[in-house]
C-alpha cells in the first residue's frame, strides 16, 4: 500500500530577496542621512557600499582642505601682526576657500540626487 506523496514546496521566484530590499528603504530617511548627517550615509542605508564610500572620502576631503584654509586665513594674518618685523600681509586665501566650498557644495548636491535617484530606480525596476 502507497501513500500519496506531498506536493514539493513551491519554489521562490529569483526576484525575490531573502532581507530587505533597497526599495523598502525610506527615501526621506536615506535623503536625510546624506543632507544632514554625512554625505554618503543615505548610500549606506540603500546597502550601496562603493558609491558611499566614493561620497563620504570625497567630502571629508574636501572638508579638512576648507578648514586648512580657514585656519590659514585666520593664523597667518595673527601672527604676522605679532611680528612687527614681518610684512602685514592679512589677505586669506579667499579664492581657495571659494573653490573647496563650491567643491563641497557641489559634491553634497550630487550625493542627494544620486540618492533619490537610486531609490527612484530600484522601485521602478521593484514594481512598487
Amino acid at each position: 500500500m502507497s501513500f500519496p506523496q506531498a506536493p514539493p514546496p513551491p519554489v521562490p521566484p529569483h526576484s525575490e530577496k531573502r532581507g530587505p530590499d533597497r526599495a523598502s528603504t525610506s527615501p526621506t530617511a536615506a535623503i536625510y542621512l546624506s543632507a544632514f548627517v554625512l554625505p554618503g550615509l543615505g548610500q549606506f542605508l540603500q546597502r550601496r557600499w562603493i558609491v558611499g564610500t566614493i561620497f563620504s572620502v570625497t567630502f571629508l576631503v574636501i572638508f579638512v582642505a576648507f578648514l586648512a584654509y580657514a585656519l590659514l586665513g585666520i593664523l597667518i594674518p595673527y601672527y604676522s601682526f605679532m611680528d612687527f618685523q614681518a610684512e602685514i600681509n592679512p589677505s586669506p586665501p579667499l579664492r581657495e576657500l571659494l573653490l573647496t566650498g563650491a567643491a563641497g557644495c557641489g559634491v553634497w548636491f550630487l550625493n542627494l540626487i544620486d540618492v533619490f535617484l537610486a531609490h527612484v530606480r530600484c522601485k521602478r525596476s521593484s514594481g512598487l
